[in-house]
């Protein structure tokens, strides 16, 4: 029986993935700025803090990358508090699931504070017990820490028990 369900939120709850897929042309084009073929296969692997570095160096961003992370949390705050919907289906799922007596958490790698008013507006907040976030954690979703966290809530071990853990690609 399946107790527990960990979603991630980006690209799996809300459809978000485009936002972060184009983040680093979206933020040189703000500001005058157009971006090589291929930014975002650069910047995919980096942290925003390195993201911010690489665009201010190899571009000549007159901002320092402590500025370039700022005005890319303002342009993430302002996506995910006005614009990001919920992915087809999503509402339907979580649902169906917490309909059958299923527990759901959230893992993401986004701000808390965002992703709460993003699902708010889109009428998902109520189905999660918890959102937990890699910023919380101190780890990537690379690392299973941040899914160790949240089978805690489920009150069961991982070892012991099957748990669902749902993270879909397109």
């Amino acid at each position: 029986m399946i107790k527990g369900a960990i979603f991630d939120i980006d690209g799996v709850i809300l459809d978000s993935m485009e936002m972060w897929n184009d983040l680093g042309k979206r933020y040189l084009s703000s500001i005058g700025i157009e971006a090589e073929k291929g930014l975002n296969d650069i910047l995919f692997s980096m942290s925003m803090e390195e993201g911010a570095r690489y665009l201010s160096e190899h571009y000549h961003v007159e901002k320092s990358s402590v500025e370039i992370v700022e005005d890319i949390k303002n342009m993430l705050e302002n996506f995910y508090v006005n614009e990001v919907h919920e992915k087809d289906g999503a509402k339907e799922l979580l649902a169906f699931i917490k309909k059958q007596g299923i527990r759901i958490v959230a893992a993401t790698s986004s701000d808390s504070v965002q992703v709460e008013k993003a699902l708010r507006r889109n009428c998902l907040y109520e189905y999660f017990e918890k959102i937990f976030t890699t910023s919380e954690i101190g780890k990537s979703k690379h690392s299973s820490d941040i899914y160790d966290e949240a089978t805690v809530i489920f009150i069961f071990y991982k070892k012991k028990h099957w748990f669902l853990k749902i993270l879909f690609m397109h």
